[in-house]
């Protein structure tokens, strides 16, 4: 990134009230060569709260 860009990028953050620079992602049919995703876990539902087996 050239030094005038980030210059201005606080600037520009401010602007938007951000207090630090957006993450992008995109999504696509094919799995990446090198990605990474999480790992799949049990998720709480309100069941789960009612019978207290949510920590």
């Amino acid at each position: 990134m050239n030094a005038h860009i980030l210059k201005s990028l606080p600037d520009f953050l401010a602007v938007l009230s951000l207090d630090e620079e957006p993450m992008g992602l995109f999504y696509t049919d094919q799995r990446p060569f090198e990605g990474f995703s999480p790992k799949p876990i049990d998720l709480p539902t309100r069941e789960k709260e009612v019978r207290n087996e949510i920590d």
